[in-house]
This record gives C-alpha cells, structure tokens and sequence, in this order.
C-alpha cells in the first residue's frame, strides 16, 4: 500500500500563500485608508474649531436702561457650554453668556490636565438637596466619558479671570446628565 501524505500538496501551498499575502495586504491597505480617513476628519473639526474661537456671535443687545438690568460680573473663573468636539486633552465647548452688554455665543477650547478633576451630577437630584450636600452628591468620572452634545461647566485653573479668554486650563469640569 503506497504511503499517504499529509497536509497540503506541494502545488496548493504556493498559490494559498499568495492568496493570504494578498488578504493581508488588502487588510493593511484598507486599514491605513480608514485610519488616515479617521485622523483626516479629526484634524478638519480641530481646524473648524480654532477658526470658531476667533468668532463671536451677537444674540442680542442688553438694554442698560431696563430696571430689570444687571450689571455683568467684572470676574468670570467658569463657563458653561455644550461639548463641540474632544480633541487628545482639549475640549470645544458652544458658550452663551454676556459680554459688554450683548449676549454672544462662542466656542471655547478648554485645556486639561493630570490635575484636572471631572466630575458629573444630575440637576434634578441636586435641586432636592440642600447646597452643603452637592459635592457630595456628585460622581467621579474621566475625561474619556465626556462626549459631542454634553453640557458641562468649566473652572478655570488658579482662580483665573477668563472673561475675555477663548481658551483656558480647567481645574474642574463638571457634566451635567
């Protein structure tokens, strides 16, 4: 009785290996397409965004002379705003707020830290407790949980006066859910 080998067949193996180089090589090309596609879109919106922060948007003019008038604060340490986009340790908030009497909307890059400390509550339990108890109340989180459309609150580092600033670092960021 003739002797039976195993395994593939001297003639199948080399167009099999051909095959898989093939495969392989279509994977790596795709990957890299996907890959450079994925930080194409990143770098636009990082571009979108810094051209934002030199914007300003008037909403609407303050009427001084309304008795309903309050004067703005002349020291600003937080903003609030909705996420835009979560670059690395960099985060572009959408900002309404007063400033020389109009109220604007402008996009803000807030700058993170190992330091910086991320925290999130929900409005509706902390409105049932009393002021003393919202620190406690609220959740540690990372930067990795904050997401495009959530609305935070950002507070400046060292007790720094950004009133006039479109980028700052954050000593706290807290998410509202």
């Amino acid at each position: 009785m003739p002797h039976q080998k195993s395994g593939l067949d001297n003639r199948l193996k080399t167009p099999l290996l051909i095959v898989i180089a093939v495969l392989l090589l279509l994977a790596i090309v795709y990957l890299s397409f996907y890959y450079f596609g994925h930080y194409q879109k990143i770098k636009e919106s990082v571009k979108q965004q810094e051209v934002l922060l030199n914007q300003t948007t008037v909403i609407s003019k303050i009427d001084t002379n309304s008795r309903n008038y309050i004067q703005e604060p002349t020291f600003i340490e937080g903003r609030n705003g909705e996420i835009t986009l979560v670059n690395g340790t960099d985060i572009y908030i959408k900002a309404r707020y007063t400033l020389n009497n109009q109220f604007v909307k402008k996009t803000l890059k807030i700058k993170t830290d190992s330091s910086t400390k991320f925290l999130q509550y929900n409005l509706q339990e902390l409105n049932q407790l009393s002021p003393e108890q919202w620190e406690e109340a609220k959740t540690e989180i990372t930067l990795k949980d904050l997401k495009v459309g959530d609305q935070v609150t950002a507070i400046s580092k060292n007790n720094e006066n950004i009133k006039y600033k479109t980028e700052f670092f954050a000593s706290k960021i807290e998410k509202q859910i």
